[in-house]
Protein backbone atom coordinates (compact mmCIF):
# COMPACT_ATOMS: atom_id res chain seq x y z
CA UNK A 1 0.00 0.00 0.00
CA UNK A 2 1.59 3.64 -0.52
CA UNK A 3 1.44 6.08 1.90
CA UNK A 4 1.20 9.51 0.86
CA UNK A 5 3.61 11.59 2.52
CA UNK A 6 1.77 13.86 5.42
CA UNK A 7 1.20 17.17 5.74
CA UNK A 8 2.13 19.68 8.37
CA UNK A 9 0.22 23.06 8.99
CA UNK A 10 0.68 24.14 12.59
CA UNK A 11 2.13 26.96 13.70
CA UNK A 12 4.95 27.36 16.21
CA UNK A 13 4.84 29.70 18.86
CA UNK A 14 7.44 30.86 21.70
CA UNK A 15 5.20 29.96 24.99
CA UNK A 16 5.96 32.19 28.04
CA UNK A 17 7.94 29.76 29.94
CA UNK A 18 10.92 30.46 28.01
CA UNK A 19 13.87 31.27 30.31
CA UNK A 20 17.78 31.54 30.75
CA UNK A 21 18.52 28.29 30.27
CA UNK A 22 15.10 26.41 28.22
CA UNK A 23 12.92 27.19 25.18
CA UNK A 24 9.16 26.61 25.28
CA UNK A 25 7.17 26.21 22.06
CA UNK A 26 3.12 26.05 21.65
CA UNK A 27 1.71 24.48 18.51
CA UNK A 28 -1.41 24.90 16.89
CA UNK A 29 -3.26 21.78 15.97
CA UNK A 30 -3.06 20.70 12.68
CA UNK A 31 -5.87 21.52 9.83
CA UNK A 32 -4.39 19.67 7.18
CA UNK A 33 -5.48 16.92 5.26
CA UNK A 34 -3.96 13.43 5.66
CA UNK A 35 -2.97 11.33 8.68
CA UNK A 36 -0.18 11.36 10.62
CA UNK A 37 1.20 8.96 14.20
CA UNK A 38 3.02 11.99 15.78
CA UNK A 39 4.82 15.25 15.92
CA UNK A 40 8.22 15.57 16.26
CA UNK A 41 10.52 18.58 17.28
CA UNK A 42 14.07 18.96 17.94
CA UNK A 43 16.21 22.36 18.81
CA UNK A 44 20.10 23.35 17.41
CA UNK A 45 21.81 22.13 20.30
CA UNK A 46 23.89 19.12 20.38
CA UNK A 47 22.98 17.74 23.65
CA UNK A 48 19.44 17.67 22.96
CA UNK A 49 17.05 14.78 21.74
CA UNK A 50 14.43 14.92 19.30
CA UNK A 51 10.93 14.96 21.35
CA UNK A 52 8.18 13.34 20.45
CA UNK A 53 4.18 13.92 21.25
CA UNK A 54 0.95 12.32 19.83
CA UNK A 55 -1.24 13.85 17.73
CA UNK A 56 -3.82 13.68 19.95
CA UNK A 57 -1.59 15.16 23.21
CA UNK A 58 -3.83 17.97 25.33
CA UNK A 59 -0.88 19.54 26.06
CA UNK A 60 0.54 21.87 22.88
CA UNK A 61 3.53 22.77 24.27
CA UNK A 62 6.94 21.25 24.11
CA UNK A 63 9.96 22.48 26.48
CA UNK A 64 13.82 22.06 25.75
CA UNK A 65 16.15 22.26 28.52
CA UNK A 66 19.88 22.87 29.64
CA UNK A 67 20.26 25.71 26.95
CA UNK A 68 22.79 28.22 27.15
CA UNK A 69 21.52 31.78 27.78
CA UNK A 70 21.19 34.60 25.26
CA UNK A 71 21.43 32.46 22.44
CA UNK A 72 19.38 32.39 19.62
CA UNK A 73 17.77 28.69 18.62
CA UNK A 74 15.94 27.13 15.57
CA UNK A 75 12.89 24.55 17.06
CA UNK A 76 12.10 22.66 14.05
CA UNK A 77 8.69 20.39 13.87
CA UNK A 78 7.70 17.57 11.33
CA UNK A 79 5.39 14.95 11.54
CA UNK A 80 5.42 11.08 10.30
CA UNK A 81 3.02 8.73 8.84
CA UNK A 82 4.14 5.25 8.83
CA UNK A 83 7.86 6.16 7.35
CA UNK A 84 7.14 8.96 5.25
CA UNK A 85 7.67 12.10 6.76
CA UNK A 86 6.34 15.79 6.45
CA UNK A 87 8.36 18.78 5.07
CA UNK A 88 9.84 20.19 8.21
CA UNK A 89 8.80 23.72 9.79
CA UNK A 90 10.69 26.06 12.31
CA UNK A 91 10.62 29.13 14.54
CA UNK A 92 13.24 30.87 16.02
CA UNK A 93 13.91 31.82 19.72
CA UNK A 94 16.42 33.37 22.29
CA UNK A 95 16.64 32.13 25.56
CA UNK A 96 16.35 35.46 28.49
CA UNK A 97 20.13 36.54 28.91
CA UNK A 98 21.03 36.22 32.82
CA UNK A 99 21.39 39.22 34.79
CA UNK A 100 24.97 41.32 35.19
CA UNK A 101 25.89 42.21 38.58
CA UNK A 102 26.72 45.43 39.69
CA UNK A 103 29.24 47.00 42.28
CA UNK A 104 30.48 50.65 42.97
CA UNK A 105 33.49 52.57 43.23
CA UNK A 106 32.33 55.80 45.30
CA UNK A 107 34.18 59.35 44.86
CA UNK A 108 33.28 62.36 46.39
CA UNK A 109 31.03 63.63 43.88
CA UNK A 110 31.28 60.84 41.38
CA UNK A 111 30.81 57.08 40.93
CA UNK A 112 32.14 54.45 38.57
CA UNK A 113 29.72 51.07 38.41
CA UNK A 114 31.13 48.21 37.46
CA UNK A 115 28.66 45.48 35.14
CA UNK A 116 29.68 42.26 34.57
CA UNK A 117 28.41 40.22 32.77
CA UNK A 118 26.64 36.69 33.81
CA UNK A 119 27.28 33.50 31.80
CA UNK A 120 25.86 32.98 28.53
CA UNK A 121 25.77 35.38 25.40
CA UNK A 122 25.17 39.19 25.75
CA UNK A 123 25.10 42.01 23.30
CA UNK A 124 25.27 44.88 25.45
CA UNK A 125 23.96 46.06 28.89
CA UNK A 126 21.57 48.95 29.80
CA UNK A 127 22.27 50.55 32.89
CA UNK A 128 19.89 53.19 34.66
CA UNK A 129 20.34 55.61 37.46
CA UNK A 130 16.70 56.35 39.26
CA UNK A 131 17.92 59.40 41.36
CA UNK A 132 20.95 61.01 39.43
CA UNK A 133 20.97 64.44 37.55
CA UNK A 134 21.35 62.40 34.05
CA UNK A 135 18.25 59.73 34.67
CA UNK A 136 18.87 58.39 31.17
CA UNK A 137 19.58 55.01 30.30
CA UNK A 138 23.05 54.19 29.26
CA UNK A 139 23.86 51.31 26.80
CA UNK A 140 27.34 49.65 26.86
CA UNK A 141 28.75 46.99 24.98
CA UNK A 142 29.91 44.00 26.79
CA UNK A 143 33.76 44.67 26.79
CA UNK A 144 32.95 48.53 28.36
CA UNK A 145 32.06 47.08 31.96
CA UNK A 146 32.46 50.64 33.56
CA UNK A 147 29.82 53.34 34.11
CA UNK A 148 31.26 57.15 35.72
CA UNK A 149 28.64 59.53 36.43
CA UNK A 150 29.46 62.91 37.76
CA UNK A 151 28.03 65.79 39.15
CA UNK A 152 26.85 64.03 42.17
CA UNK A 153 26.29 64.96 45.60
CA UNK A 154 28.52 63.91 47.87
CA UNK A 155 27.26 61.70 51.27
CA UNK A 156 24.35 60.62 49.08
CA UNK A 157 23.00 57.14 47.96
CA UNK A 158 22.36 56.60 44.61
CA UNK A 159 20.06 53.80 43.30
CA UNK A 160 21.65 52.36 39.83
CA UNK A 161 19.64 49.41 37.82
CA UNK A 162 21.11 47.43 35.25
CA UNK A 163 20.00 44.62 32.81
CA UNK A 164 21.62 42.49 29.68
CA UNK A 165 20.52 42.61 26.24
CA UNK A 166 20.70 39.91 23.47
CA UNK A 167 20.07 40.01 19.71
CA UNK A 168 18.04 43.12 18.04
CA UNK A 169 14.44 43.64 17.06
CA UNK A 170 15.18 41.70 14.19
CA UNK A 171 16.99 38.64 15.80
CA UNK A 172 14.89 38.29 18.67
CA UNK A 173 15.96 40.77 21.08
CA UNK A 174 15.95 39.24 24.92
CA UNK A 175 16.09 41.33 28.10
CA UNK A 176 17.69 39.94 31.06
CA UNK A 177 15.77 41.10 34.65
CA UNK A 178 16.72 43.90 36.38
CA UNK A 179 19.86 43.74 39.15
CA UNK A 180 19.59 46.88 41.47
CA UNK A 181 22.27 48.12 43.50
CA UNK A 182 22.23 51.10 45.94
CA UNK A 183 25.70 52.93 46.45
CA UNK A 184 26.57 56.23 48.48
CA UNK A 185 29.11 58.89 47.76
CA UNK A 186 31.93 59.40 49.98
CA UNK A 187 31.56 62.67 52.43
CA UNK A 188 32.40 65.93 50.25
CA UNK A 189 35.17 68.32 52.44
CA UNK A 190 32.47 70.64 53.24
CA UNK A 191 29.89 68.88 54.10
CA UNK A 192 32.74 67.16 56.60
CA UNK A 193 33.09 70.72 57.93
CA UNK A 194 29.80 71.73 58.37
CA UNK A 195 29.61 68.09 60.06
CA UNK A 196 32.32 69.44 62.27
CA UNK A 197 30.91 73.01 63.07
CA UNK A 198 27.22 71.57 63.76
CA UNK A 199 28.93 69.05 66.84
CA UNK A 200 31.04 71.76 68.00
CA UNK A 201 28.15 74.12 67.83
CA UNK A 202 26.39 71.44 70.11
CA UNK A 203 28.97 71.03 71.94
CA UNK A 204 28.86 74.23 73.19
CA UNK A 205 25.03 74.67 74.37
Amino acid sequence: MCISEPEITTTLSENSNTDTDSVAVDYTVETGSGVFDRYYFSINHIQTTTVTKDDDDVRRTVQFNELDAGNLYTVTAWTKSGSEKSRAINTQVRTVPKKPELKCQSEEDAMTVIITKGDGKVDKFSLTCSNCSDTSRREAEPNTITTRYTNLVPYTTYSFKATAIAGTASTHRKESGITSIYCATNEGRKYLFCFIVMNIFCSCQ
